[in-house]
């Protein structure tokens, strides 16, 4: 199967780092993310190793952009919200959509999955898929804090992509 990726087109990024400025600003400041063109290129590496064969499949893809973006500390601040958006743009311009489950359900499926991480961060604006996918950002980077070896964390977050993303069957 053949997927789109995010940098594909020109401005995939540039678009991505608008979403985030419009949707993921009321609390922290949003760096200037095009102005840093090696850490867009860092980015930019990230998301040329998910094309490989190594990454066949797109829960492997999927999984490898939202933990490698997590983890990354590309900028000095924004991290997770870059890898949130940006797994958002893969998931969906690869014709995946979240399934509907409640901001409770989602909670429930990351404490079944990450017991050690307790604290959820919730905000107005969020819908239950950004509620659980940010929380999965900041479970992903805190990981090491919490002794989560690399592949643990990998299956676990797999897992999670699995319960709640399914292909659009046209």
């Amino acid at each position: 199967m053949s997927f789109v990726y995010p940098g594909d087109e020109k401005d995939d990024f540039s678009f991505i780092f608008d979403l985030i400025r419009e949707y993921y600003t009321a609390h922290e400041v949003v760096p200037k993310y095009a102005e840093d063109t090696n850490a867009v290129g860092k980015i930019e590496g990230v998301v040329a190793m998910s094309k490989t064969d190594y990454y066949p499949t797109f829960l492997d893809k999927a999984t490898y952009l939202l933990i490698q973006i997590s983890q990354g500390h590309f900028f000095g601040n924004g991290n997770k919200r870059l890898a949130l958006v940006t797994f958002l743009y893969f998931t969906i311009t690869n014709f995946y959509r979240f399934r509907k489950y409640s901001k409770d359900e989602q909670k429930e499926k990351l404490r079944e999955l990450f017991p050690e991480y307790g604290q959820f961060a919730d905000f107005d604006r969020f819908d239950a898929t950004a509620f659980a996918y940010y929380n999965l950002s900041i479970i992903i980077a805190d990981s090491k804090h919490y002794g989560v070896s690399f592949d643990d964390l990998k299956r676990r977050v797999k897992k999670f992509i699995d319960f709640s993303v399914e292909f659009e069957r046209s």
